[in-house]
């Protein structure tokens, strides 16, 4: 019976420079080789866990460990599911692991995502998808939605007809329906009730001025 005894070797992978392809012409020969270019001192690396610096004295989220310049979208679906229950709510800070800043970008990308309608399966019954909201929303940072500006047409996204969300109605049609009085299109109601005040006066001094003629006479 042999027995072989197994050996595990552990290793690190070498660091990979950046290349150039250099070309060297001497006479009739033409050298192709590789050379290594120094890197630029600006170029985004992985930081690692132990170079992230701590906030207020607690240790670092798994998305604050990476330097590299990735913000979280809403669009990153693949990665919002890790974060999320089987019924689309976001998993609180004690089960994911990320700070106070992560957490909040990561419900507010979440909730992203549902308005854009990137979670039919996992969308809650209770969100509110009535009238205009049942329309896909889109945003360009995970804070746009609290943006109060409406920076795309009235209608488009947000509302199911293409009017002015901040049209005054009231007193529009305040002002039209001063134009029709004036006309004498259509009459204010303060005006017909004037007129028919007059007709009920003008009908109970009617008798009246019949009796005084008849004993006159």
């Amino acid at each position: 019976m042999l027995v072989a005894n197994s050996v595990r070797s552990f290793s690190t992978t070498a660091r990979r420079l950046a290349k150039k392809i250099q070309e060297t012409v001497e006479g009739n020969v033409t050298t192709v080789s590789l050379v290594d270019v120094p890197e630029p001192r600006n170029k985004p690396r992985f930081k690692g866990f132990l170079a992230a610096k701590p906030e207020n004295g607690k240790e670092p989220c798994s998305m604050c460990t990476c330097g590299l310049p990735v913000k979280l979208a809403y669009t990153d679906v693949l990665i919002l599911e890790q974060f999320m229950r089987e019924d689309g709510t976001v998993l609180p800070s004690e089960f994911t692991g990320l700070c106070d800043e992560q957490q909040q970008r990561l419900e507010r990308c979440v909730m992203q995502a549902h308005w854009t309608g990137l979670f039919p399966d996992k969308t809650i019954p209770e969100l509110d998808r009535t009238g205009w909201k049942r329309l896909p929303r889109y945003w360009k940072d995970d804070e746009d939605m609290f943006n109060p500006r409406l920076r795309v047409m009235p209608g488009n996204f947000y509302y199911i007809k293409r009017y002015n969300p901040r049209y005054d109605c009231k007193k529009d049609a305040a002002a039209l329906f001063a134009k029709a009085v004036n006309k004498g299109i259509v009459k204010s109601p303060k005006r017909i009730a004037e007129q028919a005040k007059a007709q009920e006066e003008s009908a109970n001094a009617q008798p009246a001025t019949k009796k005084k003629t008849t004993k006159g006479k």
